[in-house]
């Protein structure tokens, strides 16, 4: 024991007391090392003290290392090798059934075929694979390509396709995707217009180049004969048309309007080169729109499917319809703004009344009142019009390729420029042909064209007319849609 002593402070006294005894704080000293199968000692040692004592410790245990493996023939057993690690002439042998397994192969990696063995000891389990088969990586399933990029500048494409299976990407850069059709006049656009549509036609549909009433009605006529609208001036035939029309080994051609706007002199011309010549003509521009679709019901030998009406002193509704009119069997057909229905009008919607035609206005109340579209309803004995308007020219165009995207679904779109009308004119056949919609579009481009484009799988983009008509900082614009 220890001993501790006090004294007062005011007699001096003293008093002592006893400290117990503390534990011996042994460092332990191995004497002899433990192994798997026998004891081990240690020695240890009080620090305070000195004093010694000696102990036993436990076996090791077998410390098994990973098993080496050796394989049947057949591969249905497999035995696994156990020695010890801390002593090698400990061996311990175990024998494991085998499962045959396999991992399938994909597009991503190889597959494998083989067999399984699994053994357990001391609670602990150890298991082997053989391979003896390898199977070789699948194709890739891609599905279709889809463009997710235009190069305005370049005029490509980045198409990009992904597996089903592993959802791997692949892309491609594409020559031709964005394609500006244009002339160094609205003469010479045209015909390069036609050029692009047409190797060969048999009939031309000939219009003024200065004019839209004749014109804009003439979309689904072309259509309906599979020929191109080439402009003319007044009283000459520019020269790149009249070259057009021998390229294309046209024999016919069609003149719209009377000789106020495409005069005796080109009539003449066209006849001077071995061309038979037809021309639909009215008094007013309402009776001609009535007569090209008369002659469109002729030439198709069936009433039209659809009428669509529009504003005959404006061309921005008619340019947005004309693609959709003509790739829907439609015909177009002038209203007034507002007042009274035109006789001629009247006569042609009486006489194909009774026959299941859809009907369509084309823009707001300001360009066509709801009191004349009842009118031109009532003469057609439609149960009723349907309006398709926008607060602007832009946002019609969007909701009538909207409303017609079943006609309208092809891998293309058409830009025009839409505060003019001559190369949506000349282009609304081609656009009808390959079933794509045409967007008028000038400075920016509307917002609205966001929804009608931004599911659209496009595999093209068509320019109609030059970078002073459609610049391409407007096509950026547009494209940004379709990313």
């Amino acid at each position: 024991m220890g001993r501790q002593e006090r004294t007062c402070a005011g007699c001096g006294e003293k008093e002592t007391q006893n400290i117990a005894i503390i534990a011996h704080n042994y460092n332990w000293t191995t004497t002899k090392a433990a192994t798997c199968c026998s004891e081990g000692e240690k020695e240890g040692t009080c620090s305070m003290c000195g004093n010694k004592v000696t102990e036993k410790t436990a076996k090791a245990g077998h410390g098994w290392k990973d098993p080496e493996w050796t394989w049947s023939a057949d591969n249905k057993t497999a035995k696994a090798k156990f020695v010890c690690k801390y002593d090698s002439s400990h061996t311990q042998t175990l024998t494991a059934n085998t499962v045959y397994d396999s991992e399938p192969a994909t597009c991503r990696t190889k597959g494998e075929a083989g067999y399984v063995a699994q053994v357990t000891i001391d609670g602990k389990k150890y298991s082997t694979y053989k391979v003896t088969q390898t199977i070789e990586k699948l194709s890739h399933k891609f599905g279709s390509w889809k463009t997710t990029a235009f190069d305005i500048k370049n005029g490509t494409s980045t198409q990009t396709r992904c597996c089903t299976a592993c959802n791997t990407p692949e892309s491609k850069t594409v020559k031709g995707a964005v394609t500006r059709i244009a002339g160094s006049n609205r003469f010479e656009t045209a015909v390069e217009i036609s050029k692009a549509s047409f190797t060969k036609a048999d009939t031309v549909v000939l219009a003024y180049g200065f004019s839209y009433a004749d014109a804009l009605a003439g979309v689904p006529l072309a259509a309906a004969f599979s020929a191109p609208i080439l402009l003319t001036k007044k009283t000459s035939l520019p020269q790149a048309t009249l070259d057009e029309i021998k390229r294309l080994k046209a024999k016919n051609v069609i003149i719209l309007g009377g000789e106020g706007a495409v005069g005796a002199n080109v009539e003449q011309t066209l006849k001077n080169n071995g061309l038979s010549v037809e021309r639909i003509a009215g008094k007013t521009r309402f009776e001609t729109a009535v007569k090209i679709a008369q002659r469109v019901e002729q030439k198709t030998g069936s009433k039209p499917s659809g009428v669509f009406f529009v504003n005959a002193f404006g061309y921005a509704d008619a340019l947005s319809a004309s693609s959709a009119a003509a790739a829907s069997g439609s015909v177009i057909i002038y209203l007034r703004s507002d007042g009274t229905l035109d006789s001629a009008t009247e006569e042609y919607l009486k006489g194909i009344s009774g026959a299941d035609v859809n009907a369509y206005v084309i823009g707001g109340e300001g360009v066509v009142s709801d009191e004349i579209a009842k009118l031109a309803g009532t003469a057609l004995g439609a149960d009723s019009i349907r309006r398709i308007a926008g607060e602007n020219r832009y946002k019609t165009c969007a909701q009538v390729n909207k409303q017609f995207a079943d006609v309208l679904s092809g891998k293309a779109v058409c830009v025009a420029k839409g505060l003019d009308f001559p190369d949506a004119l000349a282009g609304g056949v081609f656009a009808a042909m390959t079933r794509s919609p045409i967007l008028l579009a000038d400075g920016s481009v509307d917002d609205t064209y966001g929804e009608l484009l931004g599911g659209r799988d496009l595999w093209k983009i068509y320019v109609f007319g030059g970078k002073s008509a459609v610049p391409d900082e407007l096509l950026k614009s547009l494209y940004k849609y379709l990313d």
